[in-house]
């Protein structure tokens, strides 16, 4: 193949490229959002200061029941009241305080697995539809090594072979890989 039909068959096979992987920046858009879901978790589980946190937990805690033992009296000895209610909603209140970062930790970790299989689905199509369109297309790809259909590397041999520095595919790969490695 002279260095002319090499570049036609190049410009022909990254032409056929080009449209399924610019389906896979939606992809790489859903992966920066489970990505962001990810920062979100792994924040929410710094372990660095989590014996800080048990105590303030417990101060807050102690600080409710406290507040609430005090509201239970003043009801009794105002009214007549029953001192167990405002306890028990205290306490409900004071362990929800408490437990309000795992709370949004569990729904943070449910939007990112949901996030996660869709972008893992979306991936998956994306790699079978180009599979699928490389066997479907031998004339165009096959002299093309499957490890070099990708319409970036393929745009970079054409930039090799139109700036004349490779003439021959050969070339073009062996320059691609140096240029990897440096």
């Amino acid at each position: 193949m002279n260095r002319e039909e090499l570049l036609n068959a190049l410009k022909t096979a990254y032409e056929t490229l080009a449209p399924i992987e610019g389906q896979m920046n939606d992809v790489v858009d859903q992966s920066d959002e489970w990505l962001e879901l990810h920062n979100q978790y792994v924040e929410l589980l710094d372990n660095r200061d989590i014996f800080v946190r048990i105590i303030l937990a417990m101060i807050r805690l102690y600080f409710w029941c406290c507040i609430m033992l005090l509201a239970g009296f003043c009801v009794k000895s105002m009214m007549g009241g029953n001192v167990a209610s405002p306890m028990i909603i205290g306490l409900i209140f004071a362990v929800y305080l408490a437990n309000r970062k795992f709370i949004k930790r569990k729904i943070i970790k449910k939007r990112m697995d949901a996030a996660f299989i869709d972008v893992n689905a979306e991936y998956e199509a994306y790699k079978k539809r180009k599979a699928d369109l490389i066997a479907a297309n031998p004339d165009i790809f096959g002299f093309l090594p499957i490890k070099y259909t990708k319409a970036e590397i393929i745009s970079k041999f054409i930039e090799y072979i139109e700036n004349q520095r490779a003439d021959s595919l050969k070339e073009a790969i062996n320059l691609y890989e140096q240029e990897k490695r440096h």
